[in-house]
């Protein structure tokens, strides 16, 4: 068994399971199926199932394609009713501690604490070789005590709340969003407490963190000190923050990228032949499909953008105005 994080952040997320035949089962689908297709080299003979753990964009943006290509989709009842894709030939559902067969694979479902209507986690075997891996990212904690050996353990580690907390109380985050992640989403601790209470790490080769939330945590020490702690290799994907400029002027916008590999620590730009051309401009439809969004809610959410001081306002030649030079040109 293989398990790969093709995309792991809150922009998007798809993960692939290989087994020992080429056999490959995708964990979710939240990102723009022409960035799908491309993660997987344009391939989807290999492809078994894609199996979703909710309904939230970054998570399920490419459902639709991926029913369309011949794909079955397997979820809970209600994260296919709050996609509103319900009844669909190419949907499976699958329930709490519900177990089910998929080609070489077999897939437990089990509940998770998230803001959404019905998610779940997954502990997939693949049959040929018996390997196990538990999977459970957007989930606050762990309720279940499982007695399988892991050989791969992928669990969310969102956020160290340490840095959190500093963050709050010098006013580097908004305090709603800061409350979702302390609610909605596992903290490092957590991880690593239900790691090392609950998973035996006897066969366990890899752990992979997940969703890890860009400025809330430090992949790099974080990695060292699962590393150190369990004694097993400790992979994290690397992890993409994206800003938006919007002009009002042209109703144009542009999205910066500030990509971090967090092994080598070069900046990279996944979008662009080079790092230098930074900025480009984009409209909002072509910025939703960039970070796997639905082009209205981008639309709807630039004021919110712009309060929370991601939104730069530009003139007609792409300089950056601040509030009197915006003053002035209104007169």
């Amino acid at each position: 068994m293989k398990f790969d994080q093709l995309y792991s952040s809150s922009s998007g997320n798809l993960y692939t399971v290989t087994d020992n035949n080429g056999k490959r089962l995708l964990i979710e689908c939240g990102v723009t199926w022409t960035r799908l297709i491309k993660a997987l080299n344009y391939n989807l003979a290999g492809v078994v199932g894609c199996i979703l753990t909710h309904e939230h964009k970054d998570h399920s943006a490419a459902i639709h394609e991926v029913m369309k290509s011949g794909i079955d989709v397997y979820a809970s009842a209600g994260t296919f009713e709050a996609l509103e894709v319900s009844g669909r030939r190419r949907n499976k559902i699958l329930g709490d501690r519900t177990l089910l067969g998929i080609e070489g694979f077999e897939v437990l479902a089990f509940r998770t604490s998230h803001d959404a209507k019905e998610p779940l986690g997954f502990i997939v075997r693949e049959r040929e070789t018996d390997e196990f891996l538990l999977f459970a990212t957007d989930t606050s904690h762990i309720r279940q005590r499982f007695q399988y050996l892991f050989d791969i353990i992928a669990l969310e580690c969102s956020y160290d709340n340490d840095i959190l907390q500093a963050r709050v109380e010098a006013g580097d985050i908004n305090e709603t969003l800061a409350r979702r992640l302390l609610t909605s989403h596992m903290e490092k601790t957590v991880t690593a407490n239900y790691i090392q209470k609950h998973c035996n790490l006897q066969r366990c080769r890899e752990i992979h963190l997940l969703h890890l939330s860009g400025d809330n945590i430090n992949p790099q020490q974080t990695r060292e000190e699962f590393e150190s702690l369990f004694l097993v290799t400790t992979i994290i994907s690397r992890g993409t923050d994206a800003k938006v400029a919007y002009s009002q002027s042209k109703g144009r916008c542009v999205m910066k990228i500030d990509t971090v590999c967090h092994y080598c620590g070069k900046q990279i730009n996944p979008f662009e032949p080079q790092a230098s051309r930074g900025k480009r401009p984009m409209t909002s439809k072509q910025i939703a499909l960039e970070m796997g969004m639905d082009r209205h809610e981008v639309a709807r959410r630039l004021p919110e953008m712009a309060r929370k001081g991601l939104i730069m306002r530009q003139d007609r030649d792409g300089k950056e105005l601040n509030n009197e030079s915006r003053i002035a040109r209104n007169r």
